[in-house]
């Protein structure tokens, strides 16, 4: 994918505009690196900034001393090396007579938050909103937001900063993450930061590179659209044009404190979630609105460019992905879109087993109890349960029976975040937990029944009302599904039949965009959908 040079000097020019020409000479350490941040235990810690080319530059950390030079570009970095956990510790940078100091560093746990807007949705609009926002008081979990942009080129300025967790800073931080980073905090009993790069309504292509993007042939379908779509819209570069004049006219007239980026809104809900305490560059009700294309929040690698790349490679232990929503329409290119995000994400923090857990998508409308149901959903939900078993450090986290009937985003956050935390103790710490519900490990033909075998099954596989296993279908040959009936047959084991199938070809499990079904583990955690080809 080429972007036409004009956007990209229209990019350089609203840079400008916002802070004027740099100073080669001044020194800066990179923005994520604010007071209050956490940095990660047992792990080197990158420290990157700019300077004049050629200059020396001292960096401090709990008694460690690295000294580097500038390079022709002015960029300078270091590695220090693992700190225990604990702090408060301060950060010095310092170049001849300039010095930085960031105070109130801790280390611990670190964790990368990203998705769209049910990673977005925050405390305070969520379930027992009143009560959990006052009893947000956790001066050992951190808060880093990334506020909300979009470029079409990499970028390597963080806009963000951190903040200690109380009721303010809580109430409009993501309340998965916060959860998660909660439930984390109790648990392990040290420091944990949650850097939260989230956005309502975009598609998994918004936070995927360009070059992963144009270099796999199964996704030249979101690379062709895109560019067609240029193609077809040659006013676009105009629109573009008169944001920024309108961008350059409204900072003139306001003064660069209340600077505001000229790219195009989220929606309403993705607006009021922005946190007003966290984020520096707030957007407004009257920025000027531009179609889809270079300055679209959905166009392809805009994210990755804008909101990513500038925090990378800031030291996590791993990442949550709760995402997927914008992708229902086109399953079949989720499927090779999901696993290209994720190696491109571990490309960009040079770790190639990044912990990596997927929030499967919730149950969503009315409840639906046609055995023949089907929606993208169901097919999205399957591509995260495929991605999730066939890529190594990656898991499933299965939220099929907390959705909403009315809300696309589901209030019990609380359970979200638990759950997510249960597989990161359980897989990156070790815990001796069941973390997972039932995932079918296989199924086999058995006569007129399916025997399926399951994984992740605790004491044995139950339902959670008391009653018979509900929500499988079955389908011969000519693709139609029936109602099955369900036998336990042991603790990991069900048999599957249906009197109107003789020879079963397709079993599916809660396959609707909100399914009947009730399979859960001794932990009570339920059993994934899914949908398997018998041979």
């Amino acid at each position: 994918m080429r972007i036409h040079t004009t956007i990209i000097s229209l990019v350089s020019f609203l840079w400008v505009a916002a802070h004027g020409h740099a100073d080669e000479h001044k020194l800066e350490l990179e923005g994520i690196f604010s007071d209050h941040a956490v940095i990660q235990f047992a792990e080197d810690v990158p420290v990157w900034g700019t300077a004049a080319p050629g200059v020396q530059v001292q960096v401090e950390l709990a008694g460690q001393r690295m000294v580097t030079t500038a390079d022709q570009s002015g960029r300078w970095k270091v590695s220090l090396h693992p700190e225990t956990y604990g702090g408060p510790h301060e950060l010095t940078v310092q170049s001849g007579a300039q010095r930085i100091t960031v105070k109130d560093l801790m280390v611990g746990e670190v964790w990368l938050c990203g998705g769209q807007s049910n990673m977005q949705w925050t405390v305070s609009q969520s379930g027992d909103a009143e009560h959990e926002v006052a009893a947000a008081d956790w001066p050992g979990i951190r808060l880093y937001a990334e506020p909300l942009h979009v470029a079409t080129e990499p970028q390597n300025d963080a806009r963000g900063r951190w903040a200690v967790c109380d009721p303010v800073t809580a109430a409009d931080f993501s309340a998965a993450a916060y959860y998660f980073g909660r439930h984390m905090h109790k648990e392990l009993g040290v420091p944990i930061g949650l850097v939260l790069v989230a956005w309502g309504g975009t598609p998994a292509e918004a936070w995927t590179s360009n070059r992963t993007l144009c270099g796999n042939e199964n996704l030249s379908v979101v690379t062709d659209r895109y560019n067609k779509y240029l193609a077809e819209h040659p006013d676009i570069l105009s629109e573009y044009q008169a944001a920024a004049d309108r961008f350059v006219e409204h900072r003139a007239q306001t003064g660069p404190e209340h600077q505001v980026d000229p790219r195009p809104s989220p929606s309403a809900y993705a607006r009021s979630a922005q946190t007003r305490y966290l984020f520096d560059t707030l957007r407004r009700q009257d920025e000027p609105q531009v179609s889809y294309g270079p300055a679209h929040f959905q166009s392809p690698s805009g994210l990755y460019n804008g909101m990513l790349h500038p925090i990378a490679p800031y030291g996590v232990r791993g990442a949550i992905w709760y995402q997927g929503e914008s992708n229902v329409g086109e399953p079949g290119v989720y499927r090779h879109l999901l696993p290209a995000m994720i190696a491109d994400w571990r490309v960009l923090w040079q770790d190639k087993g990044l912990p990596f857990g997927i929030v499967q998508l919730a149950n969503v409308g009315p409840i639906q109890s046609l055995p023949n149901a089907d929606s993208g959903w169901a097919h999205v939900r399957d591509v995260q349960r495929i991605v999730a078993s066939e890529t190594p450090g990656t898991g499933l986290i299965v939220t099929i029976d907390i959705g909403d009937v009315e809300l696309v985003h589901a209030p019990n956050k609380q359970e979200v975040g638990r759950r997510i935390a249960l597989w990161a103790l359980a897989t990156v710490y070790d815990r001796p937990i069941v973390y997972s519900g039932p995932v079918p490990l296989h199924a086999i033909h058995k006569g007129d029944r399916i025997n399926v075998t399951y994984d992740y099954t605790g004491d044995g596989l139950m339902t959670d009302d008391g009653g018979t296993v509900r929500g499988f279908t079955l389908a011969g040959a000519d693709g139609e599904y029936h109602w099955a009936d369900v036998q336990v047959l042991d603790d990991t084991r069900l048999a599957v039949r249906s009197g109107k199938v003789s020879t079963p070809k397709f079993i599916r499990y809660r396959w609707a965009e909100n399914p009947v079904g009730n399979l859960i583990n001794s932990e009570g955690l339920p059993a994934t959908p899914f949908q398997l080809r018998i041979e």
